[in-house]
């Protein structure tokens, strides 16, 4: 039949893709309120880019997961100024080229609130991490202002990166950081990362001041008494909106070694009294 039944479907919020999305020509993007893409197949970029630029709500929020974004060579991308408040990007193949880096060149997101990027669990390689191009597309976007909940997975992001990156991203909330669980790790989670999280009185030396959720997946580089003073001093600070500081340590299994039973038994216990949140695995 001539008609699209999508384009007449009033109360339709989500809406779950698969597979090609030029098969579907009208959609009332204006009230999609949560959009989920998935590929099992090769995607390329700019097809990607095109979606995200559909004129959804300010609201919307938006997660693909695609198994091999491929390169695009010469072919322009498009300047896409997305209105979604959240956007989760897995992939499960990234091959061997500046995914991330193409991404924030062109990608403006200015009610970002959530931004989730990395590679699947299931995947090979950690996807590459660009930090000149992530720094630029921050301060375009806005996200010092709006950005409450970061998640990086399986890159190659650095701790001085990361770092760098929190710098200009003072209004976080929570921060979700995983490790890549490949036989030769990438180390993200250290000492000196935790030591800049810490909180003290001196908004020149403690990054993301209103933190009060931090999840981490790691194969436990960082020592647990440098963790234990970062968690000690988040405890009151954290409470800025009312709610416990969440603290969260998962164990990748080519860890190096374990948490210490001292560290978990400290952790529960502070959890016991409802003086935080803490989940040791």
């Amino acid at each position: 039949m001539e008609c699209d039944v999508f384009e007449i479907a009033p109360r339709l919020t989500r809406f779950t893709l698969y597979h090609g999305a030029g098969s579907v020509a009208a959609v009332p993007w204006g009230q999609i309120q949560r959009f989920y893409y998935h590929n099992s197949g090769e995607y390329d970029l700019a097809r990607l880019l095109v979606l995200l630029g559909h004129n959804f709500p300010s609201h919307a929020k938006c997660s693909f997961f695609i198994r091999a974004l491929l390169p695009v060579g010469s072919v322009a991308l498009p300047s896409i100024v997305s209105n979604i408040t959240s956007l989760r990007l897995t992939i499960e193949d990234p091959y061997h080229f500046n995914l991330l880096g193409r991404i924030f060149e062109r990608l403006t997101l200015p009610f970002g609130k959530a931004l989730s990027l990395g590679r699947s669990r299931s995947g090979n390689l950690p996807l590459e991490w660009d930090q000149p191009h992530f720094i630029a597309f921050a301060f375009r976007s806005g996200l010092h202002a709006t950005l409450h909940k970061l998640e990086i997975a399986r890159t190659t992001i650095t701790d001085a990166e990361l770092l760098a990156a929190l710098s200009v991203l003072p209004s976080l909330i929570e921060l979700i950081v995983k490790e890549c669980d490949t036989p030769t790790p990438h180390i993200v989670i250290t000492d000196r990362l935790l030591g800049r999280l810490t909180w003290t009185p001196d908004s020149s030396t403690c990054l993301v001041r209103r933190l009060n959720l931090l999840s981490l997946t790691s194969v436990l580089e960082f020592t647990d008494n440098v963790y234990r003073n970062f968690v000690d001093s988040r405890l009151v600070p954290a409470r800025w909106n009312g709610e416990l500081f969440l603290a969260r340590v998962r164990s990748l299994p080519n860890r190096s070694r374990n948490l210490s039973d001292e560290l978990v038994d400290w952790g529960n216990a502070l959890d016991v009294a409802r003086e935080m949140y803490f989940y040791a695995e």
